[in-house]
């Protein structure tokens, strides 16, 4: 189940100007964004220090949102705590209506955030990766490059999966990609 939305926008627009730029432009937007939960810009350096980044597109009142979030908590805690923080960082993008709403859900999450007031940064992203249903995980390498373009579900990251059996067959997607 998803939260469906009406595209309102063109599709992967940074990628007209090429993947590689588009890429690029990925994770310029993390750097010069991503707070941690007090708030505080992160930058470059901390959002690249992690071999796998997330993009959680979610909302407070999503309801499929409000079953996945748990679950993603639990599987990010096992990964990290598996291979390491520097492993896997999750950024959650909002899809929230109000600003209370977003720092109320952004309370109840251990990972980093693009503001809510920084409309402009996770409309980029919403359009990079053609958000049109949430929850959704995109999970991007250090380079901007995806690796999958939904870890929600499936043999990934779900309800009765195995969070390390999941990230498991994530970073194999890794290794293809490193190979082409």
């Amino acid at each position: 189940q998803a939260c469906i939305f009406l595209p309102t926008w063109g599709s992967g627009a940074m990628a007209r100007a090429g993947r590689n730029d588009a890429n690029a432009q990925v994770m310029e937007i993390l750097a010069e964004n991503v707070v941690d939960a007090n708030g505080d810009l992160v930058g470059r350096n901390k959002i690249q220090s992690h071999n796998l980044i997330a993009l959680y597109f979610s909302a407070r009142w999503c309801p499929p949102c409000k079953l996945f979030t748990p679950v993603l908590k639990e599987a990010y805690a096992a990964v990290r705590q598996e291979y390491g923080a520097a492993e896997l960082e999750v950024v959650f993008v909002s899809y929230d209506r109000d600003a209370e709403d977003w720092k109320w859900y952004v309370g109840q999450m251990p990972w980093l955030s693009i503001p809510f007031h920084n409309e402009y940064a996770a409309a980029m992203l919403k359009v990079q990766y053609e958000v049109s249903a949430i929850p959704r995980l995109v999970v991007i390498d250090t380079r901007g490059r995806t690796i999958v373009s939904n870890a929600r579900g499936g043999d990934l990251f779900g309800i009765g999966n195995d969070a390390l059996l999941a990230y498991k067959q994530i970073r194999n997607n890794v290794v293809d990609k490193d190979a082409k």
